[in-house]
């Protein structure tokens, strides 16, 4: 609450009366802007699963040399198919063709 006050000056007396203001009376209530709750984390994650399935199916995450060790491993299956289907073939032939 405020204190105020209104002097007036009747007959040369002066007089003071004093008031209390709610500023609450004159401004109306205050409202809070506090915006709604959002959906929660496994909302969330529930919402973008349902969204990304049918584009790209169940992801799983692949260490960043992935490529290097397909490679790698590409090139050791296909020693071991020829020395296997071909047995001419030594292995220092294997190797020597392997050997990047």
């Amino acid at each position: 609450l405020e204190k105020g006050g209104i002097e007036s000056h009747e007959d040369r007396k002066t007089t003071k009366t004093e008031f209390e203001v709610d500023p609450q009376f004159l401004l109306g209530p205050q409202k809070a802007e506090t915006p709604p709750p959002g959906p929660s984390f496994r909302e969330k994650r529930r919402l973008i699963s349902q969204v990304l399935e049918p584009y790209m199916g169940t992801m799983i995450v692949t260490p960043k040399e992935i490529d290097v060790l397909i490679d790698e491993v590409s090139d050791v299956v296909a020693g071991a198919l020829n020395t296997s289907f071909h047995e001419g073939v030594s292995y220092d032939e294997v190797f020597k063709y392997l050997a990047r």
